[in-house]
């Protein structure tokens, strides 16, 4: 078992299973986390939630490797084609405009 609140997947359940505060809020608003060295010093990650009907948390899909190979700057790269993934993935079962939205935003940025 992993604890919930390190490393970006277990990030992402918390922040949307109602965990108060930074970074928990950002996650929220991004509709994804991306860590390196967060649970473990040579692991990074980059997750966004999945959600079913009622928008009801069912889980994160995450990208992640060693941090050797899988950088921060990857992970970045990564942040919209996960976020696309993890709309597909919603939208099989709720609307996943929220991702949708949240995939727009990431391309935006730098």
């Amino acid at each position: 078992m992993l604890p919930l609140l390190a490393g970006s997947g277990g990030r992402v359940l918390a922040a949307f299973s109602g965990q108060p505060g930074e970074p928990y809020e950002t996650i929220r608003g991004t509709c994804c986390c991306l860590a390196v060295g967060d649970r473990d010093p040579e692991t990074a990650g980059v997750s966004a939630p999945v959600f079913g009907p009622g928008r009801v948390l069912l889980g994160a899909l995450t990208l992640a490797g060693p941090s050797t190979r899988v950088d921060a700057a990857f992970l970045q790269r990564m942040r919209r084609p996960l976020l696309q993934a993890a709309a597909r993935a919603t939208r099989a079962f709720e609307d996943a405009s929220m991702l949708e939205q949240a995939s727009l935003a990431a391309e935006a940025q730098p």
